[in-house]
């Protein structure tokens, strides 16, 4: 089994390297979405969908790309949405709408989830902000809220669509009806080919068709890829175990930090959590985590718990957070209302779990090294912030 297994992978790999080259040449490994880094920004991606949404939109096509997209919210009939207005990041009584559509007769709430984790009853409070809403689930892979999110009631959304599935074939349909309006359709299917790439799907029918004829070709070769997937999460896991959470553990440790695992069961992301009494009282983390999926990315940055820390303060201007959005910008990082300090790269699939494991380097430092060294640089601003805080505040005693 093991020969047959290492010569399965063998010519996987000949394809993968056949399809590289063409995209190489063709220039289709060319992204503008992923040179920019936006593959995990949820807000980039409901910017990008509701602009499309938008009748009133920049791509000038009228409401002809909402009603393509009616059908996988539950609608056949497009006149409840005659002279529809579409809002991102509507602010409500109970949080932040992230697409809200408003038709003449309907309205539909999207909820969209790329890699953040759920919100304690973040669609139970959307369902009592709009109550006649239709409230979808948006994911990379479809999966259905938990009762975390519900708070257990089952009408606290209504239908759960994906990425990978409905978002990639409405956006096939919109670059249809787009055909010739060049940069239109050309900004679709690089929106297609980033989507299929996050959820890992060859963009080539003739790579598929490749594959499958190399499994196909004998009883032993689909045994062994068959043996492949049932044991890659273990693969995963080992990694991590034996190169990552030590070596994480160990940091913090040393530096007198609280770790934290990450469920390494989760497909959304794997890896550790670290916190320290400053953190702690301001309700944020550092997080180190890797895209559970297909570890083709990694991130390290400073995170509140829940949505809700963010939006439901003091009212009083926070210092630290103010200081680390600022340390954010002086170090190129990104920051938002929920990472005001962020760092995140994107590879293939399968780099990122390589360099990890020591098969190979992406950079010259390893992604541990360069989580640690941004971690390390973390704590050392939060420190000298601490500092200055016990200095104004003896300041203000005298």
């Amino acid at each position: 089994m093991d020969a047959t297994i290492d010569n399965l992978l063998a010519q996987i790999n000949l394809i993968c390297k056949k399809y590289d080259e063409i995209d190489r040449i063709t220039g289709e490994k060319f992204n503008i979405f992923q040179t920019l880094g936006l593959q995990a920004d949820e807000l980039s991606h409901s910017k990008i969908i509701a602009e499309l949404l938008n009748p009133k939109g920049s791509h000038g096509r009228g409401d002809e790309f909402l009603k393509l997209f009616l059908p996988f919210a539950g609608f056949d009939d497009a006149s409840k949405f005659e002279n529809a207005k579409v809002a991102i990041e509507r602010k409500t009584e109970n949080g932040r709408v992230d697409i809200l559509i408003t038709g003449n007769q309907a309205t539909i709430v999207i909820e969209n989830k790329i890699y953040a984790g759920e919100q304690e009853g973040q669609l139970a409070r959307y369902r009592q902000d709009y109550p006649t809403a239709t409230i979808v689930y948006l994911t990379l892979y479809g999966h259905p809220p938990t009762d975390y999110s519900t708070r257990g009631d089952k009408e606290a959304y209504d239908k759960s669509i994906s990425y990978q599935e409905h978002i990639i074939s409405w956006l096939e349909q919109c670059k249809e009806k787009a055909v010739n309006f060049s940069y239109v359709r050309e900004t679709i299917a690089q929106y297609i080919n980033l989507l299929q790439s996050l959820t890992g799907q060859t963009r080539r029918h003739e790579m598929t068709d490749d594959f499958f004829e190399t499994v196909a070709r004998s009883p032993e070769n689909l045994k062994s890829a068959i043996a492949v997937v049932k044991n890659i999460d273990d693969v995963k896991r080992k990694i991590l175990r034996k190169h990552v959470i030590p070596v994480m553990e160990t940091f913090a440790t040393e530096r007198n930090l609280i770790s934290k695992r990450v469920s390494d069961k989760s497909d959304t992301y794997w890896g550790i959590d670290l916190s320290n009494e400053l953190l702690q009282r301001h309700l944020m983390c550092i997080h180190f985590r890797f895209n559970g999926k297909y570890f083709d990315g990694w991130f390290v940055g400073i995170c509140f718990w829940s949505w809700k820390n963010y939006y439901n303060g003091t009212g009083q201007k926070n210092e630290l957070l103010e200081f680390i959005k600022e340390s954010a910008k002086e170090r190129g990082r990104t920051s938002d209302k929920m990472w005001p300090y962020g760092l995140s790269e994107y590879y293939g699939d399968g780099e990122v779990l390589a360099d990890l494991a020591g098969v190979k380097l992406i950079k010259e430092k390893s992604i541990v090294e360069r989580g640690v060294e941004e971690i390390g640089y973390l704590l050392k601003a939060l420190q000298e912030f601490e500092e200055n805080e016990t200095q104004k505040g003896q300041c203000n005693e005298t």
